[in-house]
């Protein structure tokens, strides 16, 4: 990919979903935090499991509103693979007043977590941007976003 299509990276978790995107393929983006409850509802509805599923995709976890803390302990606790990469944004916690939660990530909104992407050689092909992502709305998404267009 010649060229980056959203706001440039500002952060070192953007630079990293930057850098996975631009790697093509499938790549999945899930922004969490190990303080959600619909969060871990979603690690418990089998991410992990699509995650094994599919191997030739990547998944990048990022962390939000959650002081920088990354989640890992939480994520490895639900069986999400060493493959998937994790990194944490950089902000306030989740005792912070909405309005000083960042919104947008890489230009594009996040206002809720959990936020999941389906990227396609680049391009934002699925964004569930509001709640939970089962295990099935997850490989719907990946096969799609495999498809040909």
């Amino acid at each position: 990919m010649s060229e980056f299509p959203f706001s440039p990276p500002s952060t070192d978790a953007e630079r990293a979903v930057a850098t996975a995107v631009a790697r093509g393929g499938i790549q999945v983006v899930v922004f969490w935090a190990d303080w959600c409850g619909n969060s871990i509802s979603q690690l418990e509805r089998g991410l992990a499991d699509a995650i094994a599923e599919h191997e030739d995709v990547g998944f990048t976890f990022v962390s939000l509103w959650a002081s920088g803390a990354s989640g890992l302990d939480t994520l490895r606790a639900y069986g999400i693979p060493e493959r998937a990469e994790v990194v944490a944004q950089p902000g306030v916690g989740q005792d912070a007043p909405k309005e000083y939660r960042d919104t947008q990530f890489l230009g594009l909104p996040v206002t809720w977590i959990p936020t999941t992407w389906v990227f396609r050689e680049g391009r934002l092909a699925y964004a569930f941007n509001y709640g939970e992502v089962t295990h099935e709305q997850l490989d719907a998404a990946i096969e799609g976003a495999k498809s040909a267009w």
